[in-house]
């Protein structure tokens, strides 16, 4: 239950008195951490901490000279902060009734300005009062907050428009009254203006939660704050209320929003973030409440950690996939790094999962601030194990996952087998097909990232097929946007596979355009750690195809030949080499840095960009063609001939794929009459057979795209069971 003094605010308010006022800081209010244990915290976080805790006072005393570190690049003011006027454009915004401001899909953009009002920079200076008891911080923290409320009144402005803003804000400035407990700078009158703002902060976002535009992460961060505000200060009269409204909401709403696999459907990494660190908060809280969590709640958050732990990158990386806003739902860490660190140990603690602790052994820098000290002590007593699978299949998401271990050098791949996410897909990016892929601890293939939810060029083109590590096909790809949230068409749901053989792993997934074509990826990972991706594609009229490769930052990709290519990392030694096949009258661009394509970038964080390499093919298809391209991160060019041995099949085309290690593939290109016996003959056509080969002995014999009608059901289960090959679709 909420915490009061029985001190209570209403509409009108009424001044606080001395004696009122240390009755209320006097009175426990059942935080996430103790504010009354601050030396004690203090001494442990400088000693287990020490780049987290100098970084606190770094960060701290460059917002005290005006100085706000947001999406790469650093903000100055010259001693007051303008609320309503937006650094980039430095256009201000009017103070109107916010019911009258209108900026989505119009042109205008208040990211930045937003980011800024929810006053999460704050964070900084009160952290380094709690952890110094120098006045200087709390003063400056106060300073902003009373200039805040002065300059934005309730309902008035750009700041009031967005309840997710309002809430997060809340939450900001519960989390800074804690910090500043003790602080001779937060006085009666400070405080009462405070809590008064505060308190219509509380019934704005009551009135006007996100039930009708934006029902998704915005509802969710709204019930947090609400929840948060309202369980922390009791004092008003409404706060029982907003409690239970806020509980309502959100143990609805994980269900509403939260696939049975446990990934959030807006099918973004940024957003299935920010859920799980909503519903962390939230548990937590009313664990340190007393109150009982619902079962349901629990359980789809060990899903949602289950995801994180699979999908996290060798080295703890993120993949961007989906939007991605650049923010963050509570921001302790001061170097605002997107981490899933915290998330999995929180989750390791409430779900009692071992193999949530093994990324990460010690107690990240969020969770010491965040869990309560027994839960801090049963993560650090609880033994770490690696997690029992290395493949992982999201159904209902579409995401498959293959890792070769589970140490910081393992090579990994992330497949996206294709699906828009829920409601409008306003953040789903025409990604079907796409894979990202880590050699060997070294991420080589990424998603681009977001860099805008409104620039004129960026935002069509970061949420393309076109920026994706996948085959777009026509002009308009894979779907149509509609605005900047939405689209006009998209393919249903790709249909998803994976396959564990004696010598390799497949994993693929096919789907069928807005146009009526289609396309079936194949990623074959071979015995000696290379990767062969087969595309399909189906043109019912004449089409152009492009294939797309989008390497990480840091790497140089250097052109070889004509169909091959190295990548080398930075020390220049060749961690991957890169052959095309059947590409022989396509043509392959190399390109790096922003040119005419938009396609030498990458966005890590929101209105950020990088310079990257590109490699592009583009050519013709009417009816179908075969494509592949051999990624080998064994440092050596495996030797790839046409038509160079004599063909078991009438093919279209062979190719022989040679290995130092000792493997050898043959790619069959339409092969037709294949005979395969059983107990029975079967006689069929396909659009590929692939023959491995290891040390001289048949390893595996994979056939894909059975083109035979009279080939039933049954004949194909006989030909996998008893016919030593693997089918495919």
């Amino acid at each position: 239950m909420s915490v009061s003094t029985g001190v209570y605010f209403d509409d009108k308010g009424s001044a606080f008195t001395p004696e009122t006022y240390k009755a209320y800081w006097d009175v426990k209010r059942n935080f996430y951490f103790e504010p009354e244990d601050r030396e004690r915290l203090a001494a442990r976080l400088a000693r287990e901490y020490r780049l987290e805790f100098d970084s606190v006072f770094e960060k701290a005393d460059a917002v005290c000279d005006f100085q706000i570190s947001l999406f790469g690049t650093v903000l100055r003011y010259e001693g007051k902060i303008d609320w309503n006027r937006d650094p980039v454009s430095q256009s201000s915004w009017p103070k109107r009734h916010w019911s009258r401001l209108r900026f989505v899909d119009a042109g205008s953009d208040p990211k930045f300005l937003w980011e800024i009002n929810r006053h999460q920079f704050l964070l900084a200076p009160a952290m380094a009062f709690y952890l110094s008891g120098d006045e200087k911080y709390a003063q400056y923290a106060v300073e902003q907050i009373l200039d805040w409320i002065e300059c934005c009144p309730a309902g008035q402005g750009i700041n009031w428009a967005e309840s997710l803003e309002v809430a997060t804000r809340l939450v900001t400035w519960v989390w800074i009254l804690e910090l500043l407990r003790g602080s001779s700078s937060l006085q009666a009158e400070q405080l009462w203006v405070i809590l008064g703002s505060m308190h219509k902060h509380a019934q704005h976002v009551s009135r006007y939660f996100s039930h009708y535009i934006s029902p998704n992460t915005h509802l969710t961060g709204e019930a947090l704050g609400l929840f948060v505000f309202s369980m922390v200060y009791g004092e008003h009269k409404a706060a029982a209320q907003w409690t239970s409204a806020a509980c309502a909401i959100l143990d609805e709403e994980i269900i509403a929003q939260v696939g049975s696999d446990g990934v959030h459907k807006e099918l973004s990494t940024c957003y299935h973030t920010y859920t799980v660190e909503y519903y962390l908060q939230y548990i937590l809280l009313r664990q340190i409440h007393g109150e009982d969590v619902p079962n349901h709640l629990l359980h789809i958050l060990e899903k949602m950690c289950e995801f994180c732990l699979a999908v996290e990158r060798p080295g703890s990386s993120i993949p961007l996939i989906g939007d991605g806003d650049g923010g963050y739902a509570l921001p302790l860490n001061p170097d605002r790094q997107l981490s899933w660190k915290w998330i999995l140990c929180a989750g390791a603690t409430l779900c009692n999962r071992r193999d949530f602790k093994y990324r990460s052994t010690k107690l990240p820098w969020e969770a010491a601030w965040l869990l309560p000290l027994a839960l801090q002590e049963h993560f650090l007593a609880m033994p770490a194990e690696p997690p029992a699978d290395t493949v992982y299949s999201f159904d209902d998401s579409n995401y498959l996952v293959y890792r070769s271990d589970w140490t910081e050098t393992g090579d990994y791949l992330l497949f996206d087998a294709g699906q828009m996410g829920f409601l409008s897909a306003g953040h789903s990016h025409a990604d079907f097909l796409a894979f990202e892929y880590v050699a060997a601890g070294i991420p080589i293939l990424i998603d681009i990232g977001t860099y805008s939810y409104s620039h004129p060029l960026w935002r069509n083109f970061e949420r393309s097929s076109q920026a994706h590590n996948t085959l777009q096909i026509g002009a308009e790809g894979q779907a149509q946007p509609l605005g900047n949230f939405s689209w006009k068409t998209f393919p249903d749901k790709g249909k998803a596979w994976r396959r564990d053989l004696q010598s390799c792993q497949v994993i693929g997934a096919a789907y069928t355009t807005i146009t009526e074509d289609s396309h079936t990826r194949n990623v074959v990972i071979l015995p000696d750690r290379s990767l062969l991706c087969l595309d399909a594609v189906h043109c019912k009229a004449s089409q152009d195809i492009e294939c797309n490769l989008y390497f990480a930052p840091g790497l140089e990709v250097q052109h070889v030949d004509q169909l091959n290519y190295t990548v080398s990392g930075s020390n220049n030694s060749v961690c991957t080499s890169i052959a095309f096949i059947g590409y022989e009258n396509a043509d392959i661009v190399l390109s790096k840095g922003e040119t005419d394509s938009n396609k030498g970038v990458i966005f890590p964080g929101y209105a950020e960009k990088t310079d990257i390499y590109n490699c592009s093919t583009r050519e013709k298809c009417c009816g179908r063609i075969i494509r592949a391209f051999l990624l080998n991160p064994n440092g050596y060019y495996c030797k790839i001939e046409k038509d160079t041995l004599p063909s078991l099949y009438e093919c279209e085309c062979l190719y022989s794929i040679t290995s130092e290690t000792g493997m050898k593939c043959f790619l069959y290109v339409e092969p037709k009459n294949v005979q395969i016996s059983t107990d029975y003959a079967y006689t069929v056509n396909a659009r590929w057979l692939l023959q491995i080969e290891f040390d001289g002995m048949l390893k595996d014999f994979i056939a894909a795209g059975l083109s035979d009608e009279s080939l039933t059901r049954e004949a194909r289960a006989d030909i996998e069971m008893n016919g030593s090959v693997s089918i495919l679709p």
